[in-house]
């Protein structure tokens, strides 16, 4: 089994992956990350600010620190997303961070984004999933392997905070983006909330002390739990959303956007239920050859 590095730079978080694999089989042995708002008020302005980019470069060095301290042999394969893709000075950021960490990035298309989620999520290639990450949303479905539909959209948590006044604005626009979705293929499909949005929906559903990825994996949460969180969620103050089990902090004045976008798409579709999961872009870069 050959290990590999994977460092995620999205929107609102960078992640570091240290993975087995088995040819494009892969095997997770942990998952941490940064909160360090690399997109933070790029829709607005349409670069990364200054403050953004060096908190991302630290966050990549301390990551660079850990590899080298456990397997500096091993390789780092480096993706970026919304944020990075949408800005306009995004080739003068990849260009600092291999020059003050020594990674290269590779920015991702936002097709390229939706089908190594799907990689990652979904088992046997029969399913769907919905990936609310900071500065977009990714919707992909198929069978067998073949996908029936995959898109990008300009919207997440972070973006949102930029784009609406509250949450129900947010829920009601991607409702509208959703809607135009031809929903035929996707009838009768499981689909999976990957990303921090879902994951962290399902903590605080679970309530639970401390992150518990193992209790995260494949919880399972109904529409109708989903619309009393988001309508908890929208009656209390950032601060309040503090002292919710399980919500990390540093997601409190996002979290009721991603919740939005999530019970939309689910009305949207129709769904009784959306399974959370643990298995994402970062395992579906492995599994699409994007670690090669």
């Amino acid at each position: 089994m050959e290990k590999v590095y994977i460092i995620d730079i999205g929107t609102n978080s960078t992640r570091l992956m240290l993975a087995e694999r088995n040819g494009r089989i892969p095997r997770r042995i942990y998952k941490t990350l940064r909160t360090v708002r690399t997109g933070e008020n790029v829709n607005n302005t349409g670069r990364l600010a200054e403050a953004a980019i060096l908190r991302t470069i630290g966050a990549i060095r301390e990551y660079t620190e850990i590899i080298k301290s456990e397997n500096p042999d091993v390789p780092v394969y480096c993706f970026a997303t919304s944020a990075v893709r949408d800005s306009e000075n995004k080739l003068d950021f990849v260009s600092r961070v291999k020059e003050e960490t020594g990674v290269s990035v590779r920015i991702l298309s936002g097709e390229e984004e939706a089908d190594i989620g799907f990689m990652g999520a979904v088992s046997g290639g029969t399913g769907g999933i919905i990936d609310i990450g900071g500065g977009s949303t990714e919707v992909i479905f198929g069978h067998n392997g073949k996908i029936e539909f995959s898109y990008s959209f300009q919207l997440g948590c972070v973006r949102s905070l930029d784009m609406f006044k509250n949450e129900e604005e947010a829920r009601i626009y991607s409702k509208k983006l959703f809607d135009g979705i031809d929903k035929t293929a996707a009838k009768g499909l499981d689909f999976y909330g990957i990303g921090g949005t879902a994951t962290s929906i399902a903590a605080i559903a679970l309530a639970l002390p401390r992150y518990d990825s193992e209790k995260v994996q494949n919880f399972r949460i109904t529409r109708s739990e989903m619309e009393a969180l988001y309508h908890k969620l929208l009656s209390m103050t950032t601060e309040e959303r503090l002292t919710l089990p399980g919500l990390d902090r540093r997601r409190a004045d996002i979290i009721g956007f991603g919740a939005a976008i999530l019970l939309s798409f689910m009305e949207s579709f129709d769904l009784a239920e959306v399974i959370a999961s643990e298995s994402d872009g970062m395992e579906g870069a492995i599994a699409a050859g994007y670690a090669e």
